[in-house]
């Protein structure tokens, strides 16, 4: 038996992807796959670590409340401020409190885990906190969110198109990927009229746009071992987002890198299954099995 004073556990904190998540990251669908019944993500990933040694954090996003988000318990009527103002710099610093609460209670280094918009913050962080000694990247987006928004869209209507024709489906989703490249190029641009778009401020728009345009640089960086994980069947971030972090790591950037696609993998890393539902009901323990090496590696 391992005394509590023995115990020295590595430390994980995992940030959110976008959206109003709880600290379970409940998913009940993704862009072309339903989850049924839904996945709580981020718990699955965390107790497989805590199983492998690890101390995890997870959190409840600053957005997550109990009138969009049946796993949060806090309502909108608690949060003390305005909460359509919350901005892509809350959910940034939320992350590196995260981080730094857990780098301080475990007194030694931990690593972050971004999970898709989270692993833009997880860049940003480990390029900065001094408690961090690797920044593991599930889903990150390396293209424009431009890009990102308008080319998911288009990738899905490509998957349809090729399966079956036919379907309405294919032209409501061009259409959607039409208006996402015009809007978000005008809110870049600063030349958007309306004061909003898809429910949030045109400056979230504007200042996640920005943030997501640095990533390269916050990769460029980062000084510490960075693991990038991509999933072969996610259309949030498609095989151009591995593509270009591919390239981008031949060239050094990151300094450390290593990457891994994972076949057959949704944007949560559920694998895909023959029989019903047609998907795991957990987060790949391959995913978590590679992760613990990477670090045990960089010890």
């Amino acid at each position: 038996m391992v005394e509590a004073d023995e115990y020295d556990p590595p430390g994980a904190v995992i940030l959110h992807g976008s959206g109003p998540q709880g600290r379970r990251g409940l998913f009940e669908a993704g862009l072309g796959i339903a989850y049924d019944p839904p996945i709580p993500a981020y718990a699955s990933l965390a107790e497989q670590l805590a199983l492998r040694g690890f101390a995890v954090l997870t959190y409840d996003k600053r957005s997550c409340f109990a009138e969009n988000s049946a796993e949060c318990p806090q309502s909108i009527d608690d949060y003390p401020g305005d909460y359509y103002f919350i901005s892509i710099d809350d959910f940034l610093e939320d992350a590196r409190m995260a981080t730094r609460t857990l780098h301080e209670t475990l007194d030694q280094d931990v690593i972050v885990v971004g999970h898709s918009q989270g692993a833009m913050f997880g860049a940003l962080i480990g390029a900065d906190e001094p408690g961090v000694c690797g920044v593991a990247l599930l889903a990150g987006a390396t293209l424009s969110l431009v890009d990102t928004v308008s080319g998911q869209l288009n990738e899905f209507a490509d998957y349809i198109e090729s399966v079956d024709p036919g379907n309405p489906a294919i032209a409501d989703l061009r259409m959607q990927a039409d208006e996402a490249l015009s809007v978000l190029t005008q809110i870049e641009a600063g030349t958007y009229a309306a004061s909003a778009w898809m429910g949030a401020p045109t400056q979230f728009w504007a200042d996640w746009i920005a943030m997501q345009a640095n990533f390269h640089t916050s990769l460029a960086d980062l000084d510490l071992p960075v693991y990038a994980a991509f999933a072969g069947s996610d259309f949030n971030v498609g095989p151009a987002h591995f593509d270009q972090f591919e390239s981008w790591a031949a060239m050094g950037i990151p300094a450390a890198a290593t990457t891994k696609m994972y076949p057959e993998h949704t944007h949560i890393f559920v694998p895909l299954t023959p029989e019903p539902p047609g998907h795991s009901d957990t987060v790949s323990g391959v995913l978590v099995d590679d992760l613990t090496s990477w670090v045990s590696a960089g010890e």
